[in-house]
């Protein structure tokens, strides 16, 4: 589901849609038939490996429910982007019923959870978005521990306690994902403002714990260099857009 539309988003290329549609309806057929009045028993690992798992657990269908609206969100925009009109209101129409039935089982009156309070049972109905912090258990608290790479655990290596005594401890570990997209969208900017990037918006996040960045980004339409610089309150920032090295000239 994620990835023809973010390949789609990337390169304005519907054939990734395409492709992949039929792979698509049928997940979402699956994924009703493992679902009760739009309650998801899809089976899986759930919050794994989740602070505290000792005592708070994240129950399995409050995930899987919340993948489930999410799967039907990118199959009606999928949808849509085909011209498939019938199955983008098909679609949409059962996300806003398991969008109900999710809101009714696991949250009370006061949208506070029913289960145990985690951070993934707040998270997920946030639209899958992320929470900045630098307390445990956060990105930030293992760089301000020292991380140099990605711990396994949020808490692999805390400076007060030493070494986790968990068994699974790898000190160098991809499982929480990449920011590498950040140092592109974030740091220098480049973002796409519509699919393939036929327009682009250059809008760094600047920081005062960075006074300078330069990069590139190579897009569907050509390469995009961002150079910029704070130097005494004032910004300096270069922007070359669509440079073709094959032709030796810019745009």
């Amino acid at each position: 589901m994620i990835i023809p539309w973010e390949l789609y988003l990337l390169n304005g290329d519907t054939q990734f849609l395409q492709d992949n549609y039929a792979m698509i309806q049928r997940w979402i057929d699956f994924h009703a038939l493992k679902a009760d009045k739009y309650i998801s028993s899809m089976r899986g690992f759930g919050d794994w490996l989740q602070p505290n798992e000792q005592n708070d657990i994240t129950p399995k269908p409050l995930i899987s429910t919340a993948y489930y609206a999410s799967s039907l969100d990118y199959a009606s925009k999928i949808a849509t982007v085909l011209g498939k009109d019938d199955d983008a209101i098909r679609y949409t129409d059962t996300l806003n019923k398991v969008k109900h039935a999710f809101r009714k089982e696991f949250y009370d009156e006061n949208t506070k959870v029913k289960s145990a309070a985690t951070q993934t049972s707040y998270l997920l109905p946030l639209a899958f978005d992320i929470l900045f912090k630098e307390t445990y258990p956060s990105w930030f608290h293992s760089i301000n521990n020292g991380a140099t790479t990605t711990w396994e655990r949020w808490n692999s290596y805390p400076l007060k306690d030493g070494f986790s005594k968990e068994k699974m401890n790898s000190l160098n570990h991809f499982a929480y994902g990449a920011v590498a997209k950040w140092f592109y969208e974030g740091i220098l900017g480049i973002n796409a403002a519509n699919p393939g990037f036929k327009e682009i918006n250059i809008e760094p996040q600047f920081n005062q714990r960075l006074d300078n960045a330069s990069g590139s980004y190579k897009t569907p339409q050509g390469e995009v260099k961002v150079s910029w610089r704070i130097s005494q309150g004032q910004l300096d920032m270069q922007v070359t857009k669509f440079c073709f090295i094959i032709h030796q000239s810019c745009l």
